[in-house]
């Protein structure tokens, strides 16, 4: 066949040579040690979902991979969140952080000896439920305190009584049952107050569990040593085997194949033997998946991410002890991969033409680079390998680019193409669109790949995490999306593929393969900080707080608050005349080092003297906007893009292990004035457009002042400001943004005649029905925001639900200079 006969051409030409080396060398696992805000991200990060999942979630807690009924169906769930933990928990154990306090949730606590427990003597109602222990009469103990702790260490004791006026005080301990009834009473109050319903003798409490202190490293061993000693003795299979003649069985054991070299790296120096026991375990593995796929070819999921499994093979042939014959069948699994897999050279060559999962555009992503190590004369179309990765960048960035560095794919990437920032992008896609920048820039050396993953990192990362408190990881969106100002059971919605719940904070929104996948984001980001040079030269790949050591036995340090601070402090300590490789940013054109000009998007090279040389670096960057579709804008300064300061206001609607499923429609406070000042254009009239015909306006002085709430009984986050205080929202249009349930957002009407104003906690009767008059105030301003960008006419949430008006009226926005050129008129002026 075609495909037989391309891989004995490809193994003739392989067989002589080795892989091809890195133009900059990963550093191993364990070789990082954060600091600053990246130290905290990934505690915080640890204290969350990653930390907690071995605790509550059942795919995780009770996974197959261990020996349990959890991760059914694909078993990809456990060696997801291994691939992303087990790097994370040597990163935490350099920083000195082997256990983390236990938290409940997002409710944190310093735990002490009592402190999980209620307090002593609680104000309020005693807990109702059946007496489990005390009887009617109680049991005899020492102090209120006392029975507090032997309720505490029963599992079934919810919460306790105890009446303090008699000697000795008597206890009873209540079940997690239904009211106490006649059978099983409530336990009495004390003392002459009774008869009255009010006891001064009463002591009563919640028995709040005990949590588990995060111990990260030996959730990972646990893990690790249960799947290496449960391996098939005689096939060397990893893991459960439910499916063998299907060609989608690859898939799961596939990122247990990653999770166990980044183990094995973290202990080859100093464990030995387990870096022996993990590297054979993956060779026994891909062999035989090498003799299944012989008559089971690969096959959904494992046909699209068979890049993966080419770089574990890849890692083996450059890290483990091989024998020739071993050598030669994982190069022939190599080979094999590749003919059977995904053609992701054609693939990415027909975009836009073309559609596929997001995830698997985002694993597809590094398929040219892992490729051109084993095969380094590869091409296609007369492109070289080197110049598909980087041509698949550009190519996604043209047809659904977006300005966080991401494309869109909200499941699916879009039929037709759009940019349009109201579409979304899986939390899955994200992650893994980042790991394949950091291999592809490690691979072919290409400075865009680590510009690009920077700029992932530090925006559409961090963009899918919120909860009611702040500041933790213990709730995520499945789809992001730039401009999003609801995070609600959203129906109609404007993403294609995914559920009503997609874009709201939560355990597991629409599916849950991301609660298992985020969790390499922020770790291997962190690990590819820094590279080692062919010329063995240390490299500063990309930015954030953190020291490492290099196989070399060089340390570097950088010292910075970047991307939030301007300037890095780089300390080398390294043999005299090692080269020192520093990363300038494309964005840092006024760049310095030690007050010396750096060109934007190079390496500045230095050189080490044998001491603590420091490298002082200065990126002075600028504000700077980056058009879009339709006139668009992003507004950047630095790596970060910036946002409007969007205030939340959250809706529980369901709970997790002391934490929350939420959504979040926000109550946007108007900062539009503060901003056009911070650029220069405070006192610039704005212009407006409505159709065809253009306006001008002056910012009104209540923009500087938050929204009011437009009518009890809407959503909180329906939010009112007049741009011009003749005009306000009528009641007609108020009623059919409720209805539209689109949140916030600024709207004036221009219908003649008295305006219904509305009023805090103000409510009215049914509206009279004025389409003209919603068509009219539909043309007016616009501006609903998550982030600046780009909203397509037919895409724009409002425009979108009102379609069923036959409203053609378009959306244009007037911050031509600073955000979110909302241009949906089909004539606006230019």
């Amino acid at each position: 066949s075609h495909n037989r006969a391309m891989l004995l051409a490809t193994l003739g030409l392989c067989t002589a040579v080795p892989l091809q080396p890195y133009a900059y060398q990963p550093l191993p696992v364990g070789s990082v040690t954060p600091k600053g805000w990246l130290l905290k991200q990934l505690t915080l990060q640890a204290e969350g979902l990653s930390g907690h999942l071995a605790q509550f979630w059942h795919d995780i807690m009770s996974s197959v991979w261990i020996g349990g009924s959890g991760d059914g169906g694909l078993h990809e769930r456990t060696p997801y969140w291994l691939n992303g933990v087990i790097p994370l928990a040597f990163l935490l154990r350099n920083a000195g952080i082997d256990e983390l306090p236990p938290v409940a949730g997002i409710y944190k606590a310093p735990w002490g000896r009592h402190g999980w427990m209620s307090t002593l003597c609680e104000s309020g109602g005693e807990v109702r439920g059946a007496v489990i222990a005390g009887g009617v009469a109680g049991y005899p103990v020492e102090s209120a305190a006392e029975c507090r702790d032997d309720c505490a260490a029963r599992s079934d004791c919810v919460g306790y009584a105890a009446e303090t006026c008699s000697a000795p005080v008597r206890c009873w301990h209540k079940g997690q049952l239904p009211q106490a009834t006649a059978a099983s009473p409530a336990a009495p109050v004390g003392g002459k107050e009774a008869a009255a319903g009010v006891s001064t003798c009463a002591c009563h409490g919640r028995n709040i569990p005990k949590p588990t202190p995060v111990d990260l490293m030996g959730q990972v061993e646990r893990y690790v040593e249960y799947i290496l000693a449960h391996a098939n003795a005689t096939s060397g299979w990893l893991g459960p085997d439910s499916s063998p003649a299907s060609g989608g069985q690859y898939w799961g054991p596939s990122n247990v194949l990653q999770a166990l070299w980044q183990w094995a790296e973290a202990k080859r120096e100093g464990d030995a033997a387990a870096f022996s026991k993990a590297s054979r375990a993956m060779l026994l593995h891909l062999l035989e998946q090498r003799r299944r796929m012989a008559k089971a070819p690969l096959a959904s999921w494992a046909k699209a991410r068979w890049i993966d499994m080419a770089k574990s093979a890849e890692w083996l042939i450059d890290n483990a002890r091989l024998t020739d014959a071993q050598r030669g069948e994982l190069l022939e699994l190599i080979a094999l991969l590749k003919a059977q897999g995904e053609d992701w050279d054609g693939w990415f060559e027909a975009v836009p033409r073309t559609s596929n999962h997001n995830v698997n555009v985002a694993q597809g992503l590094k398929s040219a680079a892992v490729w051109w190590r084993f095969n380094s004369s590869a091409s296609h179309a007369n492109l070289s390998m080197a110049q598909l990765s980087l041509r698949r960048m550009r190519k996604l960035d043209a047809a659904y680019g977006q300005p966080t560095g991401m494309y869109l794919g909200d499941e699916i990437t879009p039929v037709p193409h759009t940019r349009s920032p109201s579409r979304g992008i899986e939390l899955c896609g994200v992650v893994e669109a980042l790991y394949s920048y950091e291999a592809m820039y490690s691979v072919h050396g290409t400075l865009a790949f680590a510009d690009r993953a920077e700029r992932i990192a530090y925006n559409a990362l961090p963009a899918t995490w919120a909860s009611p408190t702040g500041g933790d990881m213990w709730a995520h969106q499945y789809l992001q999306a730039v401009n999003e100002i609801n995070a609600i059971k959203a129906s109609p919605h404007v993403w294609q593929h995914d559920n009503a719940f997609s874009e709201t904070y939560g355990l597991e929104p629409n599916f849950g393969c991301c609660t298992a996948n985020f969790h390499q984001g922020w770790p291997k980001f962190a690990n590819s900080l820094f590279h080692s040079a062919p010329d063995g030269g240390v490299v500063v790949s990309m930015w954030a707080p953190a020291a490492a050591k290099l196989p070399s036995g060089a340390t570097v340090e950088v010292d910075t608050t970047y991307p939030f601070g301007d300037d890095a402090t780089v300390t080398v300590r390294a043999a005299a005349g090692t080269p020192v490789y520093l990363r300038i940013p494309v964005w840092a054109v006024k760049a310095t080092v030690n007050g010396a000009a750096a060109a934007n998007g190079t390496l500045f090279r230095g050189v080490a003297t044998g001491g603590a040389d420091v490298f002082a670096v200065a990126f002075r960057p600028e504000t700077r906007l980056e058009r879009w579709d339709g006139g668009a804008a992003s507004v950047h300064r630095g790596a970060l893009l910036y946002s409007l300061p969007i205030a939340p206001n959250y809706t529980v609607y369901a709970h997790h292990f002391g934490t929350a499923d939420a959504a979040t429609a926000t109550a946007l406070a108007t900062a539009l004035a503060l901003i056009l000042r911070a650029l220069g254009a405070a006192d610039q009239p704005v212009a407006l457009c409505a159709r065809r015909r253009p306006s001008i306006a002056r910012l009104h002085p209540s923009l500087r002042e938050p929204w009011l709430p437009i009518r009890r009984g809407a959503m909180e986050s329906q939010q009112l400001a007049d741009l011009d205080r003749s005009e306000a929202p009528t009641a007609s249009h108020l009623e059919r943004h409720r209805q539209l349930g689109r949140g916030a957002a600024a709207f004036a009407s221009v219908r003649r005649g008295r305006p219904v104003r509305a009023r805090r906690g103000a409510r009215s009767g049914p509206p009279r029905r004025d389409r003209a008059a919603d068509r009219r105030a539909a043309r007016r301003l616009l501006w609903s925001s998550r982030r600046w960008g780009a909203v397509s006419a037919d895409q724009c949430p409002l425009n979108h639900a009102m379609k069923r008006e036959r409203d053609t009226s378009l959306l244009f926005s007037f911050l031509r200079a600073v955000a979110c050129a909302l241009c949906i008129s089909q004539r606006c002026p230019t």
